[in-house]
């Protein structure tokens, strides 16, 4: 209680207040007089609330600001995330290996790529981007299944073409890609 008032409480000897004389008294100059209590709250008792306003204002500021600026900044971590987990583009190379393996193909082989991903209610749909500009479609039944859809589109053209066609031919899916790489 006396640390809010501003001074101290000294004990002193009695043999010292007595040896003391009266002028030393009257000009001392390091005694200081009490500060005078308000008669408002003489009587009430401190809460926990009235001794930390400050400390609770401060807790009310960051919930508002968090509730304000909180979902903001946890789209950006979610946006950054997927944008590391993207994966790379598909390079030619790759779409010739998938195209000469195109009756045992899976969907788990466009792990790794950066595609998206199109879940109808028997299929589900991999978009992956190629290479100079190529889109791969992919599509099976689930994704341990064979693929049953397969095209490579240009995207300059929109020509596409069907790997899995009956009268598809290699060379003319590498004569595609390679017209494309000469432009």
């Amino acid at each position: 209680m006396s640390k809010l008032f501003g001074y101290r409480y000294q004990k002193k000897d009695p043999t010292e207040e007595a040896a003391t004389p009266v002028d030393e008294l009257s000009n001392a100059s390091d005694l200081q007089e009490p500060a005078r209590v308000s008669t408002d709250t003489v009587g009430k008792t401190e809460t926990f609330f009235s001794r930390n306003v400050k400390l609770i204002t401060f807790l009310i500021c960051l919930g508002v600001f968090l509730a304000i600026f909180g979902p903001i900044s946890v789209f950006h971590i979610i946006d950054y995330v997927e944008e590391q987990n993207r994966g790379d583009v598909m390079p030619i190379a790759d779409i010739l290996a998938l195209a000469e393996e195109h009756d045992t193909l899976r969907l788990s082989r466009f792990e790794g790529y950066e595609k998206e991903i199109s879940k109808g209610k028997t299929t589900t749909y991999y978009f992956v981007s190629a290479a100079n500009g190529y889109k791969v479609m992919a599509g099976a039944a689930d994704e341990d299944s064979v693929v049953s859809y397969f095209t490579v589109t240009r995207s300059d053209t929109n020509e596409s073409l069907d790997v899995l066609s009956s009268n598809f031919d290699m060379e003319r899916l590498k004569a595609f890609l390679g017209a494309s790489a000469s432009n």
